[in-house]
């Protein structure tokens, strides 16, 4: 083995309605929904961590034992990395849910793609394996 390769697809959201002092206390749903996603978003952050040090680990495990050198790659998906303000915090927003109407997974899967070919680390893979360098659109 030469080389491996980690696309991690972050489907953090944002967190629910900002709270601002009023006299309306937020309810339990609202509660219980902003907890989670705070939960879920720390152990995003560190669980894409522990795997960067744990393959820097492999990578070094595995060129002491085999003597030659393994190429590990990690490229992050995430909304995060969209440049437009308002394009970034409408894809934040929408749930993370099972059934999500056509129009959204189809918005969905052309920004994830986009935003895979716009990330250097995955134009740096293609360029080493001999990828093409456009993005193709297949239907």
């Amino acid at each position: 083995m030469k080389r491996v390769a980690f696309i991690i697809v972050n489907a953090q959201t944002q967190p629910g309605k900002e709270w601002r002092i009023a006299n309306a206390t937020p309810g339990l749903a609202a509660l219980l929904d902003s907890e989670s996603s705070v939960q879920v978003n720390r152990y995003s952050f560190e669980t894409i961590e522990l795997l960067r040090r744990t393959i820097i680990d492999w990578s070094k495990e595995y060129t002491a034992n085999d003597r030659s050198h393994l190429q590990s790659n990690i490229v992050e998906v995430s909304f995060e990395q969209l440049i437009d303000e308002n394009e970034r915090r409408s894809f934040a927003g929408i749930p993370t849910a099972f059934d999500l109407p056509d129009s959204q997974i189809d918005r969905l899967r052309e920004v994830g793609r986009r935003i895979l070919f716009d990330s250097p680390d995955f134009r740096l893979l293609r360029h080493d394996v001999g990828g093409t360098t456009e993005m193709q659109v297949h239907q």
